[in-house]
């Protein structure tokens, strides 16, 4: 595809028309990592466009196999990411001739970015690059990447004033930082450690009481205990899952994010397709195709969360 292509910005839902289903039926794609129950709806969406999958799980997950062609149970999750390399030539190792009749491989399960980055390379199929598949699994190291030089993309203004905490005196380390603020891990996705702090003393007992709770071990992948301290922004949450082709955004779709459990971060609703008015929904689209390129998200599906804040 040609990179001068234009970007699609609207915000309306994909569909399928009859050439694109033509050129992706029949096609046999390497899936790593089932991400739970709640993702059935996706493995009918290979049955009706007639994609044939061969999943690699850890678990033998009876439910999918009825929809998957080929499943084979491998432990990924050993050693952790320092094994990835090892893991991706077992992986092919493991498949045999399959090897030959894959088109493409990614994965719905954040866990297995790196991972599924690396057999990509390994394949000669288009993905992210192992480097950046790493880097962005830590906010932190993501924040600090947005905030480095523009070269072609200027993001320092999306990306809040954070720092690493991997014990208790870093805290006092977060020169410039105001309360409230939010402490939360540095790897996983989900809300449940995500914690609005008050104060120094206040982020130290909190600090303490997840590490406690939690001990090294977040979601049960063994990615540590380092946190992150970042300034609270107020305003509206916003999701945009983005597209992006050989450094071209091909599409993008808004969605408004409800209020916060009291006492949490969890979302309590969604809206689809956005209400934000056109000019505020292209602004955002545009900020976050060029977080991920400033990133190196060149190639795949991406969720951006956005704040509008008061100031932006």
């Amino acid at each position: 595809m040609a990179k001068n292509q234009e970007a699609t910005l609207g915000n309306d839902s994909i569909t399928w028309n009859r050439e694109n289903i033509e050129q992706i039926s029949g096609k046999t794609v390497l899936v790593i990592g089932a991400s739970g129950k709640d993702r059935r709806f996706v493995w009918k969406t290979f049955q009706d466009l007639n994609i044939k999958v061969v999943l690699v799980d850890l678990k033998e997950n009876k439910h999918l196999r009825d929809i998957v062609a080929v499943l084979f149970k491998y432990n990924y999750f050993e050693n952790s990411i320092l094994a990835d390399e090892s893991h991706g030539d077992a992986i092919i190792k493991l498949l045999g001739p399959t090897v030959n009749q894959l088109s493409a491989c990614f994965t719905f399960d954040e866990y297995c970015i790196h991972l599924t980055s690396i057999l990509c390379q390994k394949l000669g199929f288009v993905g992210v690059s192992p480097d950046v598949a790493l880097m962005v699994q830590s906010k932190q190291l993501t924040y600090d990447a947005l905030r480095t030089e523009p070269r072609d993309y200027d993001t320092n203004q999306y990306s809040p004033l954070s720092f690493q905490i991997q014990n208790v005196s870093d805290i006092s380390n977060a020169k410039g930082l105001s309360f409230p603020a939010i402490l939360k891990p540095e790897y996983g996705h989900f809300s449940e450690a995500v914690s609005k702090v008050y104060s120094i003393d206040d982020c130290a007992s909190k600090f303490n009481m997840l590490q406690s709770t939690y001990e090294k071990d977040w979601d049960g992948v063994g990615f540590g205990s380092s946190m992150v301290l970042m300034e609270f922004l107020p305003g509206i949450v916003h999701h945009i899952d983005v597209i992006i082709f050989q450094g071209v955004l091909i599409k993008a779709l808004v969605t408004d994010m409800g209020p916060k459990l009291p006492y949490g971060f969890s979302d309590t609703t969604t809206c689809f397709p956005t209400t934000l008015p056109d000019k505020l929904v292209a602004e955002i689209i545009q900020a976050s195709f060029n977080c991920c390129r400033k990133i190196g998200l060149d190639n795949g599906v991406f969720n951006v969360e956005m704040v509008v804040t008061p100031n932006g």
